[in-house]
């Protein structure tokens, strides 16, 4: 039988991602990608946007556009020499997708951040132009549980944009550049992770932005029997539950 030690050491069933390097199960930053057909996106005023959208259409949307702000503080700040782009609030965005899609998405984005539920809020829809960035940021919590952000990237020819992580010593970088597409491209962060947007030398950047929430009551995994079972004999033994003088002994 295995010690109660071994059981806190090892439990059974899927493990949360932490803060680590291990590619397989230590994440705070992930990335997938959805066929272009399951979302489609109509912005007040100016309709549906194309996939892939078109210079012309990227050009009105980025005059559509207001200068994105940020926070700092307890301030919001506006300085394009530290953040320079275009943004349009959630409130003038529609967003209809296919059956499904957004509840395995937001499963998916969970199990690869390693919680169990997640929900995502839209934030804004951004838009980069030439020579438009980000400059080394965190995320502020705009929401009570918010701990992590979801970009979701329309299908807009670009070069450049390249979305840069860093939490401790770890890195990333996550590409979105390209000339042709049909499917978007997604990626997901912990807040805690600093990160900017390189500059765009050509073409517009588009993305979604949403803020990743934990639900107020979440849905906790069941315990297989046979290791409550197994923890609950462990505990009896180890602590002598069953004779007239519990154990004191220290744990090795």
């Amino acid at each position: 039988m295995e010690t109660l030690l071994d059981l806190l050491r090892h439990p059974s069933g899927p493990q949360p991602a932490a803060h680590g390097n291990d590619a397989a199960t230590d994440r705070v930053w992930a990335q997938g990608r959805l066929p272009a057909q399951a979302l489609s996106v109509d912005v007040e005023s100016l309709g549906l946007l194309a996939q892939p959208l078109s210079a012309n259409q990227a050009r009105t949307l980025h005059q559509f556009s207001e200068p994105a702000r940020f926070g700092r503080r307890e301030k919001t700040l506006l300085d394009p020499a530290v953040r320079h782009t275009g943004e349009i609030s959630a409130d003038l965005i529609g967003l209809e997708w296919q059956p499904n899609v957004f509840t395995a998405l937001k499963r998916d984005v969970a199990t690869a951040l390693g919680v169990p539920q997640l929900d995502a809020v839209l934030h804004n829809l951004l838009i980069y132009g030439p020579g438009q960035f980000f400059k080394p940021h965190q995320d502020t919590e705009k929401h009570p549980g918010m701990i992590a952000t979801l970009v979701l990237i329309w299908p807009s020819p670009h070069i450049g944009g390249t979305l840069r992580l860093q939490l401790g010593q770890q890195h990333a970088e996550f590409s979105s550049q390209h000339l042709q597409t049909d499917e978007l491209r997604w990626f997901a962060f912990y807040a805690d992770c600093h990160h900017e947007v390189l500059p765009v030398p050509e073409g517009w950047r588009v993305a979604l932005t949403f803020d990743l929430v934990l639900p107020a009551r979440v849905e906790r995994p069941s315990v297989p029997t046979a290791l409550l079972e197994s923890l609950k004999a462990c505990l009896h033994q180890r602590f002598a539950l069953g004779g007239d003088q519990p154990s004191l002994d220290p744990w090795e």
